[in-house]
């Protein structure tokens, strides 16, 4: 059996991967013959780098930026996996996280 998963984050809780991967585990331990694909979602806001990342099998490099206060804070932008595109989630930034 042929199972795709897809899910979203749980604000401030649990990243879309992670679901996957809970999901994926309990599915595979009540169900030893199933092939599962995994498909993290986003909306385009927290999460977005790590969804594109994890499916062109990218890389996330972590940066300086200014925060919505200038305070300096540790930023990310998603490296995609062909080498050229870069991805970057301004809510790392700019969202609630980035509030000292």
């Amino acid at each position: 059996m042929k199972i795709a998963i897809a899910m979203d984050s749980y604000k401030g809780c649990m990243s879309a991967i992670t679901c996957c991967d809970i999901i994926a585990k309990a599915l595979t331990d009540a169900m030893v013959d199933c092939d599962i694909l995994k498909y993290p979602m986003a909306d385009g806001g927290e999460g977005t780098v790590d969804c594109l990342v994890f499916a062109t099998r990218g890389r996330k490099e972590y940066i300086t930026v200014k925060g919505v206060f200038g305070n300096e804070m540790t930023g990310y932008i998603g490296i995609l996996g062909d080498n050229k595109t870069a991805v970057i989630e301004s809510a790392c930034a700019s969202g609630i996280q980035g509030i000292p």
